[in-house]
């Protein structure tokens, strides 16, 4: 073959590997929102408009539902929520307090009522939301479990023994005190055949088949751990997926005090 076209057959490889790898990317990295909008007689309300508001960053997704009533707002960042839904000569309908984390489908479902469109229906639920469209296991570690359980060094991973099926987890603190670094035995897989995320890269030795250190837990916002059934996403592991995600900035401005910073002076 020669070199010219060879050059050519790996620039087009290239350019269908990059547009196949960035949805997979933001996909495991982010969250969805989804639900179904009936009437106070339960019929389905269509062309409602909806709009999800990342709490800390102001972020404003809008859709608007279907003939069937139902909506959805995928590739939603990691977060506290608002979801709107108003239409004419209805309330509108407020939930608040929604926490979407990496990888999950959120389904808020609402019921408005007739009313005017200046009235505000506004619910605060704090329970966990079920995962009902998904037949994943496994579980999310927040940053307030991150920062304030005890770990023996600072890998975070040690955490994801805390996940169901999850026998053994090697997590040493940098590649100098392990000779084939993190690793973890799930459901009798071997210790090389689990999948590590950051931020929708995969973050691993492919050479071993062993992961990388995570961040610091100060930088991480939270990571989730499926140990079985896993998604259609994935497939390159029989073991386990963790997806990692690092802390992301806010609209809230943070400085130190006049005080700290004459001390520090």
């Amino acid at each position: 073959m020669r070199p010219c076209r060879f050059a050519k057959i790996l620039f087009v490889l290239a350019v269908l590997t990059a547009g196949t790898v960035l949805p997979l990317s933001a996909q495991v990295i982010t969250g969805t929102i989804s639900g179904t909008i009936v009437d106070s007689s339960g019929s389905l309300v269509p062309e409602a408009k909806v709009a999800a508001t990342n709490t800390s960053t102001g972020l404003t997704r809008n859709t608007t539902t279907g003939l069937d009533g139902q909506f959805v707002l995928p590739f939603l960042p990691v977060g506290t929520y608002t979801v709107k839904v108003g239409h004419p000569g209805f309330r509108s309908f407020v939930r608040e307090a929604i926490q979407l984390s990496v990888n999950q489908i959120a389904v808020i479902d609402a019921q408005l009522a007739v009313g005017e469109t200046t009235d505000t229906v506004t619910v605060q639920e704090n329970a966990s939301i079920l995962a009902v469209d998904t037949a994943q296991i496994g579980g999310v570690v927040d940053s307030k479990r991150i920062v304030e359980l005890p770990l023996n060094g600072r890998n975070v991973l040690q955490l994801v023994q805390l996940m169901p099926g999850v026998a053994t987890v090697s997590a040493p603190q940098s590649f100098a005190t392990a000779r084939f670094g993190p690793s973890m035995v799930v459901n009798g897989s071997r210790s090389n055949e689990n999948a590590i995320y950051l931020d929708g890269g995969l973050y691993m030795d492919l050479f071993r088949g062993t992961g990388l250190n995570l961040p610091p837990p100060d930088q991480l916002q939270e990571f989730r751990a499926v140990t079985a059934s896993f998604g259609g996403e994935y497939g390159r592991v029989p073991g386990s997926v963790i997806n990692a995600v690092t802390k992301a900035g806010t609209n809230s401005f943070h400085a130190a005090s006049t005080s700290s910073c004459a001390m520090m002076i």
